[in-house]
């Protein structure tokens, strides 16, 4: 018989071995290093599932070019072994975000380039008010309290005057917040809630005006003027006060100053037409 003690090294190329003559079965463990194995010449096909674990790969041997494409899933990756300190530091510590792109691919960009849209929701009593009467038809009573049933707070303007509209102002600063960007393009930039006792602007109304932080009139909205509700004794909600990117100077740190005006007008002294102001939103952009 002739065993590997008899045979000349390299008396014996692989040219002289049919192919599927040396089987598993036919190697020692270990005998066959990757020295042994040309670069190239052992694929996936000629690999059995799972023949190749995490104990057969050196650590550092596998790089992000070796790996195809779309090759490794969610599914291919357990619970908890990414961390923070996997992440590619050209994200980590850079004044970067881990979001989607559109086709739902994980991608670092920009802070700055982040839109986080913000709501502020300031309700009655507002911080930062003052009331004021113009001087002119300022008689009536101003009222603060909440609605049950709608669940909202709100201020209350009457008069039991039938000869002429009377009004009195609701005037409130709000701060513009330190992470404010701009304010939102995508709908209104401030909202308003409101009702009135009936549908008629000569029976009752509010008006708004504002100025910017830099003290400057801001053209609002056509919608902030002659507000009455489309229902009598009906909340309309989020009425449009200032459409989209609100033109203007806004501060962070600085106040920008509304002032709402509430008329009414009695049909009867028992009749007194109230208008209501409830809360406003502000919609912006942050940094």
């Amino acid at each position: 018989s002739v065993n590997s003690a008899k045979i000349v090294n390299e008396s014996i190329l692989s040219e002289d071995i049919l192919d599927g003559t040396i089987t598993a079965a036919d190697l020692g463990t270990d005998s066959v290093g990757s020295d042994e194995i040309a670069a190239g010449a052992v694929d996936t096909a000629e690999l059995a599932a799972n023949a190749v674990t995490t104990a057969e790969i050196a650590a550092d041997t596998i790089l992000a070019g070796d790996i195809a494409t779309g090759a490794v899933t969610t599914d291919e990756i357990l619970d908890g072994t990414v961390g923070t300190g996997d992440l590619n530091a050209s994200g980590v510590g850079n004044n970067k975000t881990l979001t989607t792109d559109g086709t739902g691919n994980m991608v670092w960009v920009d802070d700055a380039s982040v839109d986080r849209e913000v709501s502020a929701h300031v309700a009655p009593e507002f911080s930062n008010f003052t009331l004021r009467a113009d001087g002119t038809n300022n008689k009536g009573s101003l009222e603060s309290d909440h609605d049950v049933a709608a669940k909202k707070n709100y201020y209350k303007w009457k008069t039991r005057k039938t000869d002429a509209m009377h009004d009195y102002d609701v005037v409130f600063q709000w701060m513009i917040p330190d992470d404010f960007q701009s304010w939102t393009a995508t709908g209104p930039s401030i909202e308003v809630d409101f009702k009135t006792d009936t549908t008629t602007v000569t029976d009752n109304k509010l008006d708004i005006t504002m100025t910017d932080t830099a003290g400057t009139a801001v053209t609002l909205a056509g919608t902030a003027a002659n507000m009455v509700s489309t229902t009598a004794d009906t909340w309309v909600e989020d009425q449009v006060v200032a459409a989209a990117s609100l033109a203007g100077t806004y501060t962070p740190g600085e106040y920008i100053t509304i002032t709402v005006k509430m008329s009414s007008k009695a049909t009867t002294t028992a009749n007194r037409n109230p208008a209501y102001l409830g809360a406003f939103n502000f919609n912006y952009v942050a940094k």
